[in-house]
């Protein structure tokens, strides 16, 4: 954790940029439109069961409301695989996100339904929720970030909530790239895990308006129920276009 925490304070001496569009924080404004078109590979692990693997494909778009208001919509695909291929599952999403500033700190609220379908193809819902605080400094935009997930499944053993806490940067590299950086805790009540690690994200702006992205996240430690040891990595790719 030490190590952790010394490369993500390494970060906070980069040089000053303007809130670009691949920002935590941008909103589009009325009747503009962000589109993130995203690519991600994972492995989770827990010591006692087969190692899985996942690749995702997800879209979101954020239509401009104005007044402060986006409309959200999103939908994924999942391929998983653990012990055989599993065939894919698919979800979509809709909801609403609202930022103000406030006595200059930058207030974001966002909440929307979720529904996808399992490698049995059972429905599954859930309701998120976040809310994210930061403030504009002259080299960077640090924030705090909490996250809720409601599941509302017809089972109720699987309707326990996941709960995940960011604390992040971001800020600029140079002139056309950009970075943000979280250190997270995560507890998730299903199968009794707490969890922290570290996400980050390297953004090359080619335009005002288009934007190349690699991720990646890196979980530290975890343990589930019974004190089972838990593993995951990622590592993705991201197209951001605002219009």
């Amino acid at each position: 954790m030490k190590i952790l925490t010394i490369g993500f304070l390494s970060f906070l001496a980069l040089p000053v940029m303007a809130n670009e569009i691949t920002s935590p924080f941008y909103l589009p404004e009325l009747g503009h439109v962000q589109s993130k078109t995203t690519g991600h590979y994972a492995k989770n692990k827990r010591k006692t069961m087969p190692r899985m693997y996942q690749r995702t494909l997800g879209q979101e778009l954020a239509v401009g409301l104005g007044g402060g208001f986006a409309a959200l919509v999103a939908g994924d695909l999942n391929w998983i695989k653990q012990n055989g291929s599993f065939p894919h599952t698919k979800g979509y999403s809709a909801g609403l996100k609202g930022q103000w500033e406030v006595g200059g700190i930058l207030t974001q609220l966002s909440t929307w339904y979720h529904q996808t379908t399992n490698v049995f193809f059972e429905p599954r819902r859930q309701m998120d929720a976040q809310v994210r605080l930061g403030k504009k400094l002259q080299k960077m935009t640090p924030y705090i970030n909490l996250y809720g997930k409601f599941p509302m499944n017809a089972r109720p053993q699987f309707n326990d909530p996941v709960y995940r806490g960011d604390v992040g940067v971001f800020q600029p590299v140079n002139d056309k790239m950009t970075l943000d950086t979280t250190l997270y805790l995560k507890y998730d009540k299903n199968i009794k895990e707490r969890s922290y690690g570290i996400r980050g994200e390297l953004s090359y702006m080619a335009t005002s308006w288009l934007a190349f992205g690699v991720e990646g996240e890196w979980q530290a430690r975890g343990h589930a129920k019974s004190n089972t040891k838990t593993y995951h990595q990622s590592i993705g790719i991201k197209t951001t276009i605002s219009f």
